[in-house]
C-alpha cells in the first residue's frame, strides 16, 4: 500500500512539469496567421560617397567594357578556369607540395623574333637553406638559343648588423639571326642585315641592405664573345668595316661595377603601387691588343600608381643608357645601347636602333577585364644618340598599342601586346617584362 502511494505521488509531481514543457509559451509562440517561411525585406542604400566614386571611376571602366567585347570567348574561358580551379590544379602539377620548386614551359615570339620556347625552373628553398635557384633554356625555330641561370642567397650573413646577400649568374647566347640596321637614330628599316653572335657571360656579386627596400652592391664578371657572318644579307655586305667594330673577332672582357636599387613595389610581377629605382655602373675592361674598353651607366626608374580601385594601375617608366669610350677605344657594334621592343619601344622590332646612348619613356594603364585577365593600353617613346651633346628632343620614335595580361596567384603568367610604331604592326607574346 505504501509503495502504491509513493508511485502515485511521484506521477503527480512529474505530470504538471511534462505538460508545461509541451505547452507553447505565450511570449515565444508565433501568431497562427504569420508565415514563418517569409524572410524580412532589407533595403541597402549606398552612401553618397560610393555613388560619387562610381561616377568618378566610370571613365576608367570604358576600356574594360571595350576589351570585354573584343575578348568575350577568352572571358568565358577565364570563367571556366576559375570555376573548375584549373589554376590550382596546374600549380599543383608544376610545383612540389611546399610550392618551393616550380618547373614550367616558356613560349615566346614576335617583334622580329621567331617562335620558340623551352623549359624553366625556379627553386626558392634549395637544400632547405633559403638558396634561390632559377634556370631556363630556350630554342627558336631558327635555332637561336639562350641558356641562363641564377643562384642567390638572400641575407646570407651580416656585416655590423647589416644583412648581405650574394648572387652568381652565368648566361650563354647563340644566334645566327641578330639584326643590325646601322648606327644612329636615323637608321633605315630597309637596311636590315644579320650577323652571328656567340656570347658567354659569368658574373657574381654581393649586396648589402642598410635600409628597408634599399640595396647597394658590387659585382665582378667575365664576358667572352665573337661575331661573324650571319644569314643573308650579312652585315659585312652592306656596312663598311669602320662601322662594325669588333666584327669577326673573339673579344674577352673583365667587368666590375656597382649597383644601387630602391624597391618599394608591393609585388615584383604585377605591382600596383610603389616603384623601383636602379642605378648601375659597369666597367668593361678588354683583354687584348686592340682597345675595346668602355664604361656603361644605366639609370632605370619605374613607378606604379593605383587609381582608386584594385587592379586599375598607371605605370610610368624612364630608362637611360650611356656608354663612354675610354683611351681612344672603340665599342663593339653588338654591345652598343639598344632601343627596341625590349627597351621597351614595342612598335619596333629587336635591335632596331643602336648607338652609344639611349633613352626611353613609357606610360601604361592596366585594368581588369575578367577574373584572371587584365587589359593594358600603353604608349612608348625614345631615341638613341651618339654623345650627350648630340641629345635633342627632336627625332623621338613613338609607338602605341594595347594588350592582355594573364594572371594567377598574383603573378603574370602570359602577355600579348599589339603595337604600332610607324613601320608596321608588332605582335608580341610570351612571358617577358612589360615596362
Amino acid at each position: 500500500m505504501i509503495r502504491r502511494l509513493l508511485i502515485m505521488a511521484l506521477l503527480l509531481a512529474l505530470f504538471p512539469a511534462s505538460a508545461a514543457a509541451k505547452e507553447p509559451s505565450a511570449k515565444t509562440s508565433a501568431p497562427e496567421s504569420a508565415d514563418v517561411s517569409e524572410e524580412p525585406v532589407v533595403t541597402i542604400k549606398p552612401p553618397k560617397s560610393h555613388i560619387y566614386k562610381k561616377i568618378l571611376l566610370f571613365p576608367f571602366e570604358i576600356p574594360k567594357y571595350a576589351f570585354r567585347a573584343a575578348t568575350f570567348p577568352l572571358g568565358m574561358t577565364s570563367r571556366f578556369i576559375e570555376r573548375h580551379n584549373v589554376q590550382e590544379r596546374v600549380a599543383d602539377f608544376l610545383s612540389n607540395d611546399d610550392k618551393t620548386l616550380w618547373i614550367y614551359p616558356i613560349i615566346e615570339g614576335g617583334a622580329g623574333s621567331s617562335f620558340g620556347g623551352g623549359p624553366a625552373l625556379r627553386y626558392t628553398d634549395l637544400f632547405h637553406r633559403g638558396y634561390q635557384l632559377s634556370a631556363k633554356y630556350t630554342i627558336h625555330v631558327n635555332l637561336n638559343q639562350l641558356a641562363a641561370a641564377s643562384l642567390e642567397k638572400p641575407d646570407a650573413f651580416e656585416i655590423m648588423g647589416t644583412p648581405v646577400s650574394w648572387s652568381f649568374s652565368p648566361q650563354w647566347v647563340w644566334s645566327e639571326y641578330q639584326y643590325f640596321y646601322g648606327i644612329g637614330n636615323d637608321s633605315k628599316r630597309n637596311d636590315k642585315t644579320q650577323y652571328l653572335l656567340n656570347k658567354t657571360d659569368v658574373a657574381g656579386g654581393i649586396a648589402a641592405h642598410p635600409l628597408k627596400n634599399l640595396s647597394t652592391g658590387a659585382f665582378i664578371g667575365y664576358s667572352l664573345a665573337s661575331s661573324g657572318e650571319g644569314a643573308a644579307p650579312s652585315v659585312d655586305t652592306l656596312f663598311p668595316a669602320n662601322s662594325l667594330a669588333g666584327f669577326e673577332q673573339w673579344l674577352q672582357y673583365g667587368l666590375a661595377g656597382i649597383k644601387i636599387e630602391h624597391d618599394t613595389r608591393n609585388n615584383s610581377s604585377l605591382p600596383e603601387s610603389g616603384g623601383v629605382r636602379t642605378f648601375k655602373f659597369t666597367r668593361y675592361q678588354h683583354f687584348g691588343e686592340k682597345n675595346y674598353s668602355y664604361n656603361q651607366y644605366n639609370l632605370d626608374v619605374k613607378e606604379f600608381i593605383r587609381l582608386m580601385a584594385p587592379r586599375h594601375v598607371l605605370g610610368l617608366h624612364m630608362g637611360w643608357v650611356f656608354e663612354q669610350e675610354t683611351g681612344g677605344s672603340q665599342i663593339p657594334f653588338y654591345r652598343l645601347a639598344l632601343l627596341d621592343v625590349k627597351s621597351p619601344l614595342r612598335g619596333f622590332p629587336q635591335q632596331r636602333f643602336t648607338d652609344r646612348n639611349m633613352c626611353v619613356f613609357n606610360a601604361e594603364y592596366r585594368f581588369p577585364i575578367w577574373g584572371t585577365m587584365d587589359g593594358v593600353i600603353f604608349g612608348d617613346t625614345g631615341r638613341v644618340f651618339h654623345s650627350v651633346t648630340d641629345f635633342t628632343f627632336e627625332g623621338f620614335k613613338y609607338s602605341a598599342g594595347g594588350g592582355l595580361r594573364m594572371r594567377a596567384m598574383n603573378l603574370m603568367l602570359f602577355r600579348v601586346d599589339i603595337a604600332y610604331g610607324g613601320e608596321g604592326v608588332n605582335v608580341i607574346f610570351g612571358v617577358s617584362k612589360s615596362i
